[in-house]
């Protein structure tokens, strides 16, 4: 890797971990018209209400209160977010998988390239290389 791209990736990720660790004002409307959306699509009901936090740690400190007190509903992560996007990711993989050939299909979510060894490694195991 050229220290071009090492620098290029250092400043992507620099970027997205301030975004992960954001706590500006958000778009309330937005992001509520978001949660329902999701829920929709995955076949629930849409939450009768949206309890919002100043902040990461204060809305970490209200979901387990929430839960120890039993005011939480059930945890709807799995259906909301884990299996949409477990499904996007098999067809991204399926898709990439087609245009590729199998023998070369990338593993989705990995930071290299379909054509370069250490990806093939992943997805073929270790000590098979590109060659494999």
């Amino acid at each position: 890797m050229t220290t071009t791209t090492e620098t290029t990736r250092t400043d992507a990720t620099a970027v997205w971990r301030e975004v992960a660790a954001a706590t500006g004002p958000a778009d309330r409307a937005v992001a509520e018209d978001g949660v329902r959306l999701a829920y929709r699509l995955a076949g629930l009901p849409e939450p009768e209400h949206i309890v919002w936090a100043g902040s990461p740690r204060e809305g970490a400190a209200l979901a387990a209160r929430l839960t120890a007190d039993g005011g939480a509903g059930r945890s709807v992560r799995d259906e909301v977010r884990t299996r949409p996007w477990a499904a996007a990711r098999e067809q991204v993989s399926d898709r990439l998988g087609r245009t590729l050939g199998r023998d070369r299909r990338p593993v989705v979510g990995d930071h290299g390239h379909a054509d370069r060894p250490h990806t093939q490694q992943c997805r073929r195991g270790p000590g098979r290389g590109a060659g494999g």
